[in-house]
């Protein structure tokens, strides 16, 4: 009764239109949590802590992998969701604290370069997402970003550097593979993380009625069904 009614209670916040928006990552998470919850999807909340990543977690991230049988990481080009999805559990186990899938959009500086409205996020966990949603917005593939939250505030990205060696190789072929963590606003200069949807559960329920296979359960499912997720 308390989840159903938290559900009708819940206002929708309003979409950002810059930059200026993003303001607090950790309090636009919490806020990324509680619209899960009204989307009627599970979702924990994350106990923020003290402290940031070091540049040893590097190791650990790497036996992550290593566990999760994983053996080329540019292969997690443009497949963000699948990639977050499937190796989350593995990365909290290495690195001892909690971790968390996070969807939402992703911003250059003013410009945003993945936008979901959360209207779009909201209908998707009920409809999944189909070519015809694609089609419809004229691009040329699934119009979000996903990455992973640690309990420090800080984001491991584990796709975005891939996807860029694909799409401009003269400028960022060396960063292929490559994995950054650390403050939202500044492991990847001018771009910006504003969290919209947490949980395994969510991205799951984004792909039970999906045309796309958006989750991994396997390692074999990590290089099946590439789907560039970049606009036109």
């Amino acid at each position: 009764m308390l989840k159903s009614l938290r559900r009708l209670l819940y206002k929708t916040q309003n979409n950002p239109t810059s930059g200026a928006d993003f303001k607090d990552y950790r309090k636009n998470f919490d806020q990324a949590v509680a619209f899960t919850h009204a989307c009627g999807v599970a979702a924990k909340n994350l106990s923020w802590t003290g402290g940031k990543l070091g540049e040893d977690e590097g190791g650990k991230i790497e036996k992550a992998f290593r566990a999760a049988g994983v053996k080329d990481p540019s292969k997690s080009a443009f497949q963000c969701l699948k990639w977050c999805h499937y190796l989350a559990p593995f990365i909290e186990v290495e690195l001892k604290r909690p971790v968390q899938v996070t969807i939402g959009q992703l911003w250059m500086r003013d410009e945003p370069v993945f936008n979901p409205s959360w209207q779009n996020l909201k209908d998707w966990s009920k409809s999944g997402l189909t070519f015809k949603h694609i089609y419809d917005e004229g691009r040329s593939g699934i119009n979000l970003h996903a990455w992973l939250t640690v309990d420090t505030g800080e984001i491991i990205e584990l796709s975005l550097l891939s996807s860029l060696a694909i799409i401009s190789p003269n400028k960022y072929s060396e960063y292929n593979g490559g994995i950054v963590w650390g403050n939202p606003s500044e492991i990847l200069e001018g771009h910006r993380y504003y969290p919209m949807a947490v949980g395994r559960s969510f991205a799951e329920a984004l792909n039970k009625n999906s045309d796309l296979a958006l989750i991994a359960h396997a390692p074999v499912d990590l290089h099946t069904y590439p789907c560039a997720l970049v606009p036109n």
